[in-house]
């Protein structure tokens, strides 16, 4: 081989080659699950009427929960929450519960300027101690499952602090055993209002 021809491969394999196409994956192709920015949500739940032995009844609740977004999958949020609360499931008070309870939940937001919509979907497990005064008094305790959905228009009042209030449907599947009573008790569906404050940071 010559100098000439030598010094020709030389400078051939010294460039730069752009005829290979590159076989990276973005990075944005890969990062498909986010953490989203640290928001805190705390509310206040009233209960407004719950389907109790399959009848629609008026009855005494408030309940007390946070939340916390986790991560963000696209639109989607996801998140826990932990709750606690009381409530009178009959006319006559006859049961009365307190309630524990944990839940993993996914949730929509649309921004509307300083305005929030959010639809959350939610499920989970309760641990509840009820209460029976129908003849004699008696309480047990147990653990059922339990699902949540709910709506929430907030408004922002400062920069990362939000005043937040919509319905709650809270799905239930337990039944109660009163002594003296005729057949079981059903808590099966609980409407509620929630008022919320929430932090972003």
């Amino acid at each position: 081989m010559s100098l000439r021809n030598a010094l020709v491969v030389l400078a051939t394999l010294s460039l730069p080659s752009h005829a290979e196409p590159s076989h990276e994956v973005p990075a944005a192709a890969v990062a498909t699950v986010s953490h989203p920015a640290q928001r805190i949500t705390v509310g206040i739940s009233t209960s407004l009427m719950s389907t109790f032995d399959a009848h629609m009844i008026l009855k005494s609740g408030i309940g007390l929960r946070a939340d916390v977004d986790l991560a963000q999958r696209g639109p989607f949020l996801f998140g826990a929450s932990l709750g606690v609360g009381t409530e009178s499931l009959s006319l006559f008070d006859q049961i009365r519960t307190r309630d524990a309870l944990c839940l993993g939940y996914v949730a929509a937001a649309k921004r509307l300027g300083r305005n929030e919509l959010r639809a959350t979907l939610g499920a989970g497990f309760v641990v509840t101690n009820a209460t029976s005064t129908y003849a004699t008094s008696s309480s047990s305790t147990f653990v059922t499952g339990v699902g949540d959905l709910s709506l929430t228009w907030a408004i922002d009042l400062t920069p990362g602090l939000a005043l937040g209030v919509g319905p709650e449907l809270t799905i239930y599947a337990q039944a109660f055993h009163e002594p003296g009573a005729l057949g079981i008790t059903e808590r099966m569906l609980d409407v509620g209002m929630r008022t919320s404050l929430s932090w972003t940071r």
